[in-house]
């Protein structure tokens, strides 16, 4: 049996209650990431800012990444959204804006690292 930030092999699974919480304040320990490269993938990002972050506690730090991948291809657009245990190792996340990330055999891209807003229904397009 796997729990919530458990590795089940070489993957990181997340259980989302079927209600959540309403504002659970998730986006103040959120890091967007953009320019990522298509072929980004969640256990290399997830690898890339645990090493960053290792005196947070390194992969513990992380609650969760998510690529945000095209419906019809499956290939990542080039966003990413990296949910942290806690709000206090945002700066230090925050500090990988700029830095060059590839997967393996992949082109290097400098990564936009920004705090994530708080969006709303009313704000979505």
């Amino acid at each position: 049996a796997a729990y919530l930030g458990d590795a089940a092999e070489t993957f990181h699974l997340r259980v989302d209650r079927a209600t959540p919480a309403r504002d659970g304040g998730e986006h103040l320990r959120t890091a967007f990431v953009g320019n990522a490269p298509r072929d980004a993938s969640e256990e290399g990002l997830r690898s890339f800012f645990a090493a960053h972050l290792a005196e947070a506690g390194g992969h513990a730090a992380i609650e969760n990444v998510r690529v945000v991948r095209d419906p019809k291809e499956h290939r990542g657009v080039g966003v990413a959204y990296v949910l942290l245990k806690d709000r206090a190792a945002l700066p230090a996340a925050l500090e990988l804006d700029g830095a060059a990330y590839a997967e393996p055999g992949g082109a290097a891209r400098p990564l936009r690292v920004t705090p994530c807003g708080k969006r709303t229904k009313k704000d979505a397009p």
